[in-house]
């Protein structure tokens, strides 16, 4: 991925971006494991933030982006979207979870 989609998408969802480079740099901790930091150590408006941005990525979805950011291989479009759509199901169920009140 050359530098320029990078950093357009650094630029186009932030908070996505933190999420997937940051967190998932390590492919050797489990995706729930990933999340469950991801919640204990970010604020609430970033992690909400972050689930916005997913969704506006998704209106836009392009593949390779997510594998890449994220630090996992699929083996095709498919597997990659259906991981994200997952994850982001998951960080929304943990978020209400853990902010209902």
């Amino acid at each position: 991925m050359n530098i320029d989609k990078i950093k357009q998408f650094q630029n186009s969802y932030p908070a996505l971006y933190t999420l997937l480079s940051a967190y998932f740099a390590d492919d050797m901790v489990s995706d729930k494991e990933i999340l469950k930091n991801y919640l204990e150590e970010e604020e609430f408006e970033e992690i909400k933030y972050a689930i916005n941005n997913a969704h506006s990525f998704l209106k836009k979805y392009k593949p390779d982006y997510i594998g890449y950011f994220a630090n996992r291989f699929f083996e095709n479009e498919e597997e990659e979207r259906e991981w994200f759509e997952n994850l982001i199901h998951r960080l929304e169920k943990e978020f209400k979870l853990l902010f209902k009140n």
